[in-house]
């Protein structure tokens, strides 16, 4: 659950973040953000309650109906590549990357604003509050943490650059900067 949650918290910002938004699905991922917020210290401690796993499979649903319309980035590339390759959860690699993708790819001030909504914070702290509520115990903190290996990061930044979620990103960096958000992040 704590996985499937971060994976679903991730996919929420990143969908905010990529200026593919609209006024229907900014609602349902701003909601889904504040959701999981709150629910992720109860799946990271193992204490959510039946209805509170009700909670948390409402707001995936609504996940999914936003990033229906604004796609992902390379946040879900990453994980596709490298849960693939290392068998590592999208939902852990999702949180240990999504912080260094969004400094090396800020999102514009409107979707900033909606993603400091959903996470009760105030825009100037978007990026600690977001370090925090993604901080949850038990998941791994870094690359190495789910088995990647540094001489690899080549190889997974340019197959990530190929993945589907990330072909469509407004904001597409070259292989040497996807490396370096890998290498920050290992």
């Amino acid at each position: 659950m704590r996985d499937a949650a971060l994976n679903a918290m991730v996919m929420a910002v990143e969908g905010l973040a990529t200026g593919r938004s609209h006024v229907f699905s900014d609602a349902v991922l701003v909601h889904a953000v504040r959701q999981f917020a709150a629910l992720l210290p109860e799946f990271a401690r193992d204490t959510a309650t039946p209805d509170r796993r009700v909670d948390a499979a409402l707001a995936a649903i609504l996940v999914g109906e936003g990033t229906d319309t604004t796609g992902g980035g390379l946040t879900a590339a990453f994980s596709h590549t490298i849960g693939h390759h290392y068998g590592a959860r999208n939902g852990a690699v999702d949180a240990i990357l999504l912080p260094h993708v969004l400094d090396r790819l800020p999102p514009e001030p409107p979707a900033r604003e909606a993603i400091a909504d959903g996470l009760g914070c105030a825009r100037r702290d978007l990026g600690t509050r977001l370090r925090e509520v993604l901080a949850v115990p038990g998941a791994p903190g870094r690359l190495r943490d789910v088995g990647v290996r540094l001489e690899d990061l080549r190889g997974l930044a340019e197959e990530a650059g190929g993945d589907f979620s990330y072909r469509r990103a407004a904001g597409r960096l070259d292989t040497d900067d996807v490396v370096d958000i890998m290498r920050a992040a290992w």
